[in-house]
């Protein structure tokens, strides 16, 4: 997947660093990818797992425009669950050889991506192209 005409809108953003500062691309990211994120919380098969996924937000000098979307690990034991939902499990067994049965996997988080993400990436170059066209 590419968008046209990025590497001149790099290189522009390069030279003028302060044009989108104060979290501006953190900014319009979550504001594109809110859809895919409720999506995926509509179809998640419970209501912990729903509570879980979301933009995750840390502080990075390194890498301040990053945004993590995905599931909370600090809420209700949703973000330790979700791969299981997702991909679902195997037949488990105890220690003693009792059967535990097994998990049938509930998609919910792919579905989303696959279906918002050419959406997601042509919007952020949109909106950042005109940010930076509109400000020469």
């Amino acid at each position: 997947m590419s968008v046209e005409g990025i590497d001149a809108v790099i290189k522009d953003l390069e030279r003028r660093p302060k044009l989108l500062r104060n979290g501006a691309v953190s900014k319009i990211i979550k504001s594109i990818s809110a859809p895919m994120v409720a999506e995926v919380r509509a179809n998640a098969p419970n209501e912990t797992l729903r509570n879980a996924y979301g933009f995750i937000t840390r502080k990075d000098d390194k890498y301040p425009n990053t945004v993590l979307i995905g599931p909370n690990y600090g809420v209700d034991g949703g973000g330790q669950l979700s791969h299981i939902f997702e991909y679902g499990t195997a037949v488990r067994k105890t220690k003693e050889g009792e059967d535990r049965g097994f998990i049938k996997a509930t998609p919910y988080i792919r579905p989303a991506f696959d279906k918002y993400k050419a959406q997601i990436v042509t919007q952020i170059g949109e909106k950042i192209t005109k940010i930076v066209t509109e400000n020469k």
